[in-house]
């Protein structure tokens, strides 16, 4: 086996401490650098092992695995990347423009992700695509690019950036300046319409905007915000410029999972092409929020392995860049078999999420072989986590792509990023970090919600369960408030992601339903039109969502997983005070203050206004969240079975006219800042009437919600 063949190895244990020369003059003075590109001249070379005894014999790998991981993740960071700063800085992103783009297919928007320290502020521009079809928030690439957002995309809308770029007139770069002649020309190194066809977001920023790519003695980019963590000759572990890039990528998550509600940041992967290729490596290797990795042809640093020494080698990339990796790297110039570690140790650190590697036969500088051979050795911990076995043995022909948890491709041609290799990446990702969206169907007045992601498996809705006549407070609910009505199916997806019903109430009032799911999140868009010559006897309509299966509860004892807002903040039931008498009990109702006290189910009604709509549940193991918003909102209330109710507000449609109304239901990880800021930006009128005591919102926007754009 392969394994055995290359890692015929010895453990070890100490690291050199030796510091070769930061200065430039020392390298002018060394001979022309000739590749290696024959395979006969490789130098027999011994690999350290990823894997250990104690970590073969562990009984529990994953545990065993995180100790072994963080000790090559030190090694890696001390003696190639450099240590990155921890703490000691502020992130925040706020949306600078945002429009329509592919002819009305994709929705882009621009922001600025500022990072703060006391000694100043790195602004870096951020373009996001998301696609507009889009139900709820979505998978993402996130990736840097080399001349600037403009770039990659022939739109006049695109900021052009204003950091340092290098001299370039095929990209329109003048003086180290950018320009509008450079507009559209990387966009075949990203292809947006695959992209966002596929149903992925992409979202890039322009490398430079973290750190200039000139060796000027870590003053500038990022490096100029912690003045003391610069790397020198006295502290030669610190990092150097690709791991300020990584690092840039970690920050530009943070500001994504703070302020763009349409992508889900643990659905974030990162790639990279040759340099950045090497970036998108240790980024995905040191920060495990990236739900997976993508290299591109990264080569030296990157995924080849450098005991090969073949194309590009240690000495070679620390001659010419000297500025990417820590000084400590510089020892290990024409010694790589004095590194302590090697790539394929680094492509394991990303074990178990997806891993995708790919070459170009032609880009030998590249070393498509180490990249191929590194993938395969670094496929061992994957097995050990249960996956299959790495399908190839052998180094393949050109355009051969395995796809799977560790993927490898190697394409004709030479060292780019191309339509096909994005179509490899797409399949990809689309098996290992898309996932499936819910599927949903309707029978028998249920709409019934499954997916795979679902605790329990499965949500009901009785929907409808009734539309409501206002006055009902203290009304027999057959007599009074129910006002009849027939649901029809008039249409439904084959993928289980589409419905469309249409209610027939008995008062003339015809409402129609289109219901859409996502990965994460189900939404509803309700048109009620009144084609009587009289105003609509309904008020609210009732979808009653049962929990049993989410909370792992019965009625007895699901109120305590269960939650509404109070004055901003998440109260789990039953608040205080709790209402107990009524008409029918028990239960509890909630309504916002512009509703009536006298227009609202006949139920204990509690004095508490909740903040906004928002009512839901967290799963048996608390790692779930399930919560259900519509605008404008009628009522929030907890039933007398295992249920939950937002109860849509109809008002009494007058004759002739129409109301709209939008829903969303929520299925997400416990993170209740995340869940409030989805909330927010699909329903913004509603949080900003909240602001005002939780009066009338102001007439909500037509469409679709906000974060399907």
């Amino acid at each position: 086996m392969l394994h055995q063949c290359l890692q015929r190895i010895v453990w070890m244990t100490t690291i050199p401490c030796v510091l070769s020369a930061l200065h430039a003059g020392a390298r002018a003075q060394q001979p022309r650098f000739v590749p290696n590109y024959d395979e006969q001249r490789v130098p027999a070379f011994e690999l350290p092992p990823i894997m250990t005894p104690e970590l073969e014999q562990a009984e529990d790998f994953a545990a065993a695995w995180q100790q072994r991981r963080a000790e090559l993740l030190d090694l890696f960071a001390t003696q190639v990347y450099g240590v990155a700063p921890q703490d000691g800085f502020e992130v925040h992103i706020e949306r600078f423009e945002s429009g329509e783009a592919l002819g009305g297919r994709a929705w882009r928007q621009q922001f600025r992700v500022a990072i703060k320290t006391s000694h100043g502020q790195r602004d870096i521009d951020l373009l996001v695509y998301t696609p507009q079809a889009a139900v709820g928030s979505i998978p993402c690439f996130l990736g840097l690019n080399f001349y600037g957002n403009h770039t990659i995309a022939d739109d006049p809308a695109i900021a052009i950036t204003k950091s340092w770029c290098r001299s370039s007139e095929e990209f329109g770069v003048v003086d180290h300046r950018a320009t509008a002649a450079g507009r559209g020309k990387r966009a075949s190194r990203w292809p947006v319409g695959k992209i966002i066809d596929a149903g992925f977001g992409l979202a890039t920023a322009y490398y430079g905007d973290i750190d200039p790519d000139f060796d000027d003695g870590f003053t500038n980019g990022v490096h100029g915000l912690f003045p003391q963590h610069r790397p020198s000759a006295e502290q030669p572990s610190r990092w150097g410029s690709i791991a300020a890039w990584a690092w840039g990528l970690s920050r530009i998550l943070d500001g994504i999972a703070q302020g763009v509600p349409q992508i889900d940041p643990q659905r974030v992967v990162v790639i990279g092409h040759s340099r950045l290729g090497k970036t998108a490596l240790w980024a995905g290797a040191s920060d495990e929020r990236f739900a997976g990795v993508i290299s591109n042809d990264s080569g030296c640093g990157g995924a080849a392995l450098s005991r090969r020494a073949f194309g590009e080698t240690v000495a070679r990339i620390n001659s010419a860049f000297p500025h990417w990796f820590c000084p400590n790297f510089k020892q290990y110039d024409e010694r790589e078999s004095a590194l302590p570690i090697d790539q394929h140790q680094l492509l394991a650190c990303i074990a178990p999420r997806p891993l995708h590697v790919a070459s170009a036969s032609e880009d030998l500088w590249a070393d498509p072989r180490g990249e191929f051979l590194a993938t395969k050795l670094a496929s061992i911990v994957w097995e050990s986590f249960g996956y299959p076995p790495f399908p190839l043995d052998a180094f393949p022909p050109p355009d051969t792509a395995v796809l799977g948890r560790v993927s490898y491709h190697l394409r004709a041609g030479r060292h780019d990023l191309t339509v096909w290799d994005w179509q490899q990446y797409l399949q990809t990702m689309q098996q290992q970090v898309a996932g499936e969206k819910l599927r949903i169907g309707w029978q028998q007045n249920f709409l019934h919600i499954e997916g795979e992601r679902i605790p329990g498996g499965r949500i009901d809705i009785h929907y409808l369960e009734a539309y409501c006549r206002d006055g009902s407070s203290h009304a027999d609910w057959v007599q009074h408030t129910v006002v009849g009505h027939r649901t029809q199916l008039v249409e439904a997806s084959a993928d289980g992601t589409f419905l469309k019903l249409h209610c027939q109430v008995r008062d003339g009032l015809q409402v129609t339903h289109e219901i859409r799911s996502g990965w994460d999140c189900v939404t509803f868009d309700i048109l009620a039109e009144n084609p009587t010559d009289r105003r609509s006897e309904v008020h609210w309509a009732q979808p009653c969502m049962r929990v049993d299966r989410f909370t792992g509860r019965n009625q007895n004892t699901y109120l305590e997983k269960s939650f509404i807002f109070v004055n901003g903040r998440l109260q789990r039931l039953p608040c205080e005070p709790w209402a107990t008498t009524a008409r029918y009990t028990p239960g509890q109702v909630w309504r916002p203050q512009h509703v009536p006290p006298t227009d609202v189910n006949p139920r204990p009604l509690s004095p508490i206004h909740p903040s906004h709509g928002l009512i839901g549940c967290f799963s048996h193991d608390e790692s779930m969240v399930l919560a259900i918003a519509f605008e404008p909102w009628q009522e929030l209330f907890q039933g007398v079975i295992v249920c939950l109710h937002n109860d849509f507000r109809l008002g009494g449609i007058p004759a002739g006219e129409k109301r709209r109304v939008r829903g969303c239901l929520y299925l997400q990880p416990a993170d209740i800042p995340r869940l409030l800021r989805r909330y927010a930006a699909d329903f913004p009128e509603r949080v900003e009437a909240s602001r005002w005591g939780g009066g009338s919102p102001k007439e909500p926007p037509q469409g679709r919600l906000a974060s399907a754009h």
